[in-house]
């Protein structure tokens, strides 16, 4: 059974959850094989005071683009799912980032990868959540005014 992953907020002192059960979704994308494409998706969760929860993430669906070195989130799957999470659970759910794989065993953000995640943070307020599966490990950021700052595990 595999367990949340806990990350200490350095902001604020808080938490950075991700549940199980979005790593079991997840985790099903990994790049294990040379033949394998990257994948990704957003994360939706609970803003709570100083924490986030990590509570659904969306899968690649068809009309997204992914290659062996890169993915492009283009169907409209993921908006409208967020949208209507959200309606549905009384507006306590909310975007909080996106995530997607690399085929390196300890993965990190690459030029590219920054590139977009400053475009995403020009358009929001709140901190979002950054999340690169590799192989086999796993590297989460937080923006931060414009700066993506890795968090460390607990």
């Amino acid at each position: 059974m595999q367990e949340d992953l806990v990350f200490q907020n350095p902001l604020n002192d808080g938490l950075i959850i991700v549940t199980s059960a979005v790593l079991r979704q997840i985790n099903r994308h990994r790049q294990i094989t040379a033949e394998d494409h990257e994948a990704g998706g957003i994360l939706l969760g609970a803003r709570r005071g100083r924490h986030i929860d990590i509570t659904f993430a969306t899968t690649p669906k068809r009309g997204d683009r992914g290659s062996r070195a890169g993915f492009h989130r283009l169907s409209p799957f993921h908006q409208s799912f967020a949208i209507r999470a959200w309606r549905r659970l009384c507006r306590k759910l909310d975007y909080v980032g996106e995530w997607h794989t690399h085929p390196e065993r300890n993965p990190s953000p690459s030029r590219i990868d920054r590139a977009e995640w400053a475009k995403l943070m020009r358009s929001r307020r709140s901190e979002l959540v950054f999340m690169i599966l590799g192989i086999s490990g796993v590297w989460l950021g937080l923006s931060n005014r414009g700066i993506v700052k890795e968090l460390a595990r607990l």
